[in-house]
């Protein structure tokens, strides 16, 4: 079902062949990427992650140093702090430290892989705790770093990132996550040392006045105040600027009428990204773009370049407009193309009017909701007064990556007065689970109207951000050829 180019074949035996082929591997791999992601969560390695509606108050960010850093004495515009940069010579040599991390991305173990970590070793110990910046790497566009935080005091503690500068800009940290390295927790222990990966998005487009970097974290123990530490260094955002590969596309393929605008591709050493737009005068809301492939080729060698993280106004502040997106691929092998092109399966995607849910509280039922397939689920004993649990089966999940259910965080009642959602009680908690032998599905999300919520007048009705409503129709666009 992937690649039409591939599907012209010479008779009708061919082409189901190569179909069905092509949706046993799509299945595995899915199966298996799907499998990868619930074990992350389980063993919960993700200590701090920034968007996807949620809002947090830390500002993180990340920078990356050249092998050797020039000394460099000033104070840091935000925090009024001095800083220094120091210079360092010791060449990368902790890879080791974070290749067994769980949620490392394959992006960043082929650079660890590679030896492509520019090193940094700069610190700064303040109260008894040292933090060290060990490395990090950047395309210009995604940013990882490494780094190490040692408790010298008698008493356990615990970090946040806190704030971000780079070439007299703050970075927002929208999107942004830190992962844990080593089994466990976020607490670090007397005098013990835990080491951490950062990664955030950095917008591509800002002229920066320099290329200075400064990294804050926050510091705290149970019941005291917290202690702010930085460390200072440069950042080279062309660090792989000889190794990239930039396209402008500007093309627009449309799906069920609804036009989607696709203006660039970049190719580099971390990630490979698409950057497209949907367009204003859409009829519907685009949630997600089902299965997109990158077909790269170059001579007699082809790759397929699957599963894409999806870059949104919600989970990342690059963007100026709610309609722009970036799709982030995983690194390319090759070293050159003859081709590219983009296939899709489909959309999901609602009629603005469908992107509601209303619900009667006192008679404990759907009024109205984008489909049939959506239940309410009665509020157990143990449940909060108020609190409900909507759940959905959904077909294909795997094949198709379904994504989950997401609702905004007020709602109306019928007299148009809003309310603020209260933090789940004893319900089932929100979550998306699937099943690859059956390719199944089920969504189901807690939402907590509060106790007085079944004497507001009825009924209520909730925005939809995001709800799996597939429509297939499977293209193939031709992005870029060199014969052109």
């Amino acid at each position: 079902m992937w690649n039409k180019e591939e599907r012209i074949l010479t008779d009708d035996a061919q082409e189901i062949k190569g179909k069905s082929e092509q949706v046993r591997e799509m299945k595995l791999t899915n199966a298996v990427q799907r499998g990868i992601e619930q074990g992350k969560r389980r063993q919960k390695k993700r200590l701090f992650s920034y968007g996807g509606g949620a809002f947090i108050t830390a500002i993180v960010v990340l920078f990356i140093l050249s092998s050797i850093v020039q000394p460099n004495k000033g104070e840091n515009a935000l925090t009024g702090q001095q800083i220094t940069q120091s210079v360092t010579t010791k060449s990368w040599s902790d890879s080791d430290l974070f290749m067994e991390a769980s949620g490392l991305e394959k992006a960043l173990g082929n650079v660890l892989s590679n030896d492509l970590i520019q090193p940094v070793y700069q610190s700064t110990e303040k109260n008894g705790y040292q933090f060290e910046v060990l490395g990090a790497v950047t395309d210009g566009r995604k940013l990882y770093i490494m780094y190490s935080v040692e408790n010298k005091t008698d008493e356990v503690i615990f970090h946040i990132g806190e704030r971000f500068q780079y070439g007299g800009y703050e970075i927002s940290g929208l999107g942004a996550s830190t992962e844990l390295t080593q089994p466990g927790d976020n607490n670090i222990q007397p005098n013990a040392t835990k080491n951490f990966i950062y990664a955030t998005n950095i917008p591509e487009s800002i002229i920066y006045s320099s290329n200075q970097a400064i990294y804050e974290i926050n510091v705290y123990k149970e019941n005291q105040s917290q202690t702010s530490i930085e460390v200072a260094f440069e950042l080279d955002t062309n660090r792989f600027a000889s190794q990239t590969d930039s396209f402008d596309i500007n093309k627009t393929m449309q799906i069920d009428g609804q036009k989607i605008h696709i203006n660039k591709i970049v190719y580099t050493p971390l990630h490979t990204y698409l950057d497209l737009e949907y367009d204003s005068k859409n009829t519907k809301d685009i949630s997600q773009l089902i299965n997109p492939v990158l077909i790269g080729k170059a001579g007699e060698k082809s790759e397929k370049l699957f599963y894409p993280k999806v870059l949104t106004p919600s989970n990342s502040g690059l963007f100026s407009k709610e309609n722009q997106r970036t799709l982030v691929f995983y690194s390319s092998k090759l070293n050159h193309f003859d081709s590219i092109a983009l296939n899709i399966q489909g959309i999901s995607a609602l009629e603005e009017e469908q992107k509601k849910i209303v619900i009667d509280l006192s008679k404990n039922e759907i009024v109205q909701a984008p489909d049939n397939d959506l239940q309410m689920i009665k509020s157990s004993e143990e449940a909060d007064v108020g609190d409900v649990l909507f759940q959905r089966e959904i077909e294909n999940a795997v094949t198709l990556r379904s994504s989950s259910m997401w609702l905004d965080s007020q709602f109306e009642d019928a007299d148009g007065v809003s309310h603020d959602q209260e933090p789940s009680g004893g319900v089932r908690a929100s979550g998306f689970s699937t099943s690859s032998k059956d390719d199944m599905g089920e969504d189901h999300y807690s939402y907590n109207f509060g106790a007085d919520a079944v004497n507001y007048p009825q009924p209520l009705t909730i925005k939809i951000k995001n709800y799996w409503n597939p429509i297939l129709e499977d293209q193939t666009i031709q992005l870029y050829s060199s014969s052109k």
